[in-house]
């Protein structure tokens, strides 16, 4: 029906505006116009909150849901901080992608008590983001193999990877970063917290 409106009415292009069941969709249309005989330019112009979508860096929407999820995040923080005898468990859209739960767990948990954990954090991220650009290949510079990394913490190979970069190359920007926050590690709170959102 879509090949046959779309013939009828002449139409030279169908801009598709959505996620993944748009993508799909735009396919199937551009199939049946094909089939049809029905020449017509079909393209997919990528909107999704979740950011599944391949070959595209970040989406229409992510953005704002990303920002929203982790103020929301720092508000329930702040929340328990003042009575820190609850369990928040906060979920989040995102399909399997877990780009808005990323965004969470990025936002900066400000706490008088330790007023260095916010440089402290932004210097384990830029040492975690630096790893995978100055470590991987090129085609796994994204946020999935960020978060790969991050996985190894549990599993005691994070600091074995960044003490052999630190011999490898000490004044890589990522090695410089991880001796930065190794001397904050004495203090307890500080990294367990990261060790907590991650």
């Amino acid at each position: 029906r879509a090949a046959e409106v779309i013939g009828k009415n002449g139409f030279d292009f169908l801009l598709c505006n959505g996620g993944n069941g748009t993508m799909d969709t735009c396919g199937k249309i551009y199939q049946a116009c094909k089939a049809a005989g029905t020449p017509v330019l079909v393209a997919g112009i990528p909107k999704t909150v979740d950011n599944d979508l391949a070959v595209t860096d970040h989406a229409p929407g992510f953005a704002s849901a990303a920002r929203y999820i982790a103020g929301v995040t720092r508000e329930i923080c702040a929340d328990v901080r003042s009575l820190p005898i609850h369990v928040c468990v906060v979920e989040a859209m995102g399909r399997n992608a877990g780009w808005i739960t990323a965004a969470a767990a990025l936002a900066p948990i400000e706490d008088d008590r330790q007023p260095f954990w916010e440089m402290f954090s932004r210097n384990f991220l830029e040492g975690m983001i630096s790893y995978v650009l100055e470590c991987l290949p090129e085609e796994e510079h994204n946020m999935i193999y960020v978060t790969r990394l991050f996985s190894e913490m549990a599993s005691g190979n994070f600091d074995k990877l960044f003490r052999e970069l630190c011999q490898i190359a000490p004044t890589s920007f990522a090695a410089m970063r991880y001796k930065m926050t190794q001397s904050c590690r004495q203090a307890e709170k500080m990294y367990s917290s990261v060790q907590g959102i991650l």
